[in-house]
C-alpha cells in the first residue's frame, strides 16, 4: 500500500470525506504547543473536493515548510486564497490562522514517483512569542536507528470515524532507506528518509499528518530532518491503515533539499 498523508478533516471543517492525501499520529502523546511552537496546521480549500488539513513547520518568521502534495495540483501550486496556516495552539479550534501570500512547490515534485515532496508557504511576517517560534534546519545527515519525532494534529486512529485531536507527538526510529524500499526500488532515494514500524511498534503518522515535521533532538535543540510524506504497508493501495507492524513511513529529506529552501526564502515566491 502507498498512502499519501494529507487528507480531508471532516470533523472540524464540516465535511466527512475519505481521500488518500493525509496522515496522522498513531500511538502518540498529547503535547503542549509551548514545547513545539514551530508546528503549524495547514488548511487547504480544494473547492468542490472539500477542506483538507496538513501539517507544516515554521522555519522563520515568514516561511513554513510542508509537503508539495498538500498545496499543489496538476497545474502547479494552489492559489494562495486556498491555503491558510494556523499557529500558536495545541488545540485545533484555538489556532490563529494567517492567509498564505506565496506558495513555492519544488520544481521536480512529481506525484507519479513521490519524490521531492516539499513546498514552502509564505505568510505575512510573524512576531515570535512563547507559542510561535521557528525550528532549526539540519546541517548534517542523521544516522540510522536513532530516535526521531513526528508531530501532527491528524487522525489518532486509522478508524474512518476518528476525528481531529489536539497536537500529538510520536517517537519513531530512523531506518535504512535501502531496507525500507526493498519492495519498491524506485523509492530507494537520498531524497527520502524512512521509519520502520517494527523498530517502534504501535506508533506511526497517519491521515492528516502530511507535511508535518520529523525532527531530532540534539543538545536540547530540535532540528527539522524530514517532512511527513507517505506510508506503505502490505494491505493494499489506499486502505489508509496506520500503525501496522509492517508499516513504513517515508519523509522528504530536508537536508537533501537545503538549496531549494535557501533559494526560496531568499528570493521571490512564485
Amino acid at each position: 500500500m502507498i498512502c499519501l498523508l494529507g487528507v480531508v478533516n471532516g470533523f472540524f471543517f464540516g465535511k466527512k470525506k475519505d481521500t488518500q492525501l493525509e496522515k496522522r499520529i498513531i500511538g502518540g502523546t498529547k503535547v503542549a504547543v509551548s514545547e513545539y511552537g514551530f508546528m503549524t496546521l495547514v488548511k487547504i480549500d480544494r473547492k468542490d473536493q472539500g477542506l483538507f488539513i496538513c501539517g507544516g513547520a515554521l522555519i522563520n518568521g515568514e516561511y513554513i515548510v510542508t509537503a508539495a502534495h498538500c498545496v499543489s495540483e496538476s497545474k502547479g501550486p494552489l492559489n494562495t486564497t486556498q491555503v491558510a496556516v494556523g499557529l500558536g495552539s495545541d488545540e485545533i479550534k484555538k489556532l490563529n490562522f494567517s492567509q498564505a501570500v506565496g506558495i513555492t512547490v519544488h520544481p521536480e515534485w512529481d506525484m507519479s514517483n513521490l519524490k521531492n515532496d516539499i513546498a514552502i508557504i509564505k505568510i505575512e511576517k510573524l512576531a515570535y512569542n512563547p507559542t510561535i517560534y521557528p525550528i532549526e534546519l539540519p546541517t548534517k545527515k542523521i544516522t540510522q536507528n536513532r530516535y526521531v519525532y513526528a508531530l501532527g494534529f491528524g487522525r489518532n486512529s486509522s478508524s474512518p470515524d476518528a476525528g481531529p485531536t489536539n497536537l500529538n507527538l510520536a517517537r519513531l526510529v530512523s531506518g535504512s532507506i535501502t531496507k525500507c524500499a526493498a519492495n519498491r526500488p524506485d523509492l530507494n532515494s537520498q531524497s527520502l528518509l524512512c521509519t520502520n514500524n517494527t523498530l517502534a511498534p504501535g506508533q506511526d503518522t497517519c491521515l492528516g499528518d502530511s507535511g508535518g515535521p520529523l525532527f531530532i533532538r540534539e543538545n536540547g535543540t530540535k532540528i527539522l530532518v524530514g517532512i511527513t510524506s507517505f506510508g506503505t504497508n502490505s494491505t493494499g493501495y489506499g486502505t489508509q491503515k496506520c500503525g501496522l507492524s509492517d508499516g513504513i513511513g517515508f519523509y522528504t529529506n530536508v537536508l537533501h533539499h537545503s538549496e531549494f529552501i535557501k533559494k526560496t526564502i531568499s528570493g521571490p515566491v512564485l
